[in-house]
């Protein structure tokens, strides 16, 4: 499940794909949003947001200058 802690310093583990694909099913939401839910740096978020649409769990949406995820 994802970890909603403001403070991703509290995280004890690393975030797995699950928690990237509840974070965009929750929030559908901009990159660095999902990675302050998350708990991990924005490279980190966008490699597993664009690997979680490519096998069909989210997809994005360009607004403006930022991507937008939404779940599948």
């Amino acid at each position: 499940m994802v970890n909603l802690d403001p403070h991703p310093s509290n995280r004890d583990e690393q975030p797995s794909e699950e928690d990237f694909a509840s974070a965009v099913e929750y929030l559908d939401t901009a990159t660095t949003t999902v990675a302050e839910r998350v708990g991990c740096g924005y490279d980190s978020a966008y490699y597993y947001l664009n690997k979680l649409e490519e096998d069909g769990v989210v997809r994005s949406e360009k607004i403006g200058n930022s991507l937008v995820w939404h779940a599948d």
